[in-house]
């Protein structure tokens, strides 16, 4: 699982990218895992507050 502190920057783009088209961490969570990159939706959370401020 991918740990925000640890995470390359391409992963976080790629998951705020699927976040932003659907609108729910829990399932940009899904959608990352059946491209098989797990990330834990609560990091998907904070680095969307992190750019949003």
């Amino acid at each position: 699982m991918q740990r925000g502190i640890d995470t390359p920057p391409e992963i976080k783009a790629q998951a705020l990218a699927v976040y932003a088209e659907t609108f729910s961490t829990h399932k940009a969570e899904i959608k990352l895992r059946e491209q098989g990159i797990i990330v834990d939706h609560s990091s998907i959370a904070r680095w969307a507050n992190e750019v949003d401020g």
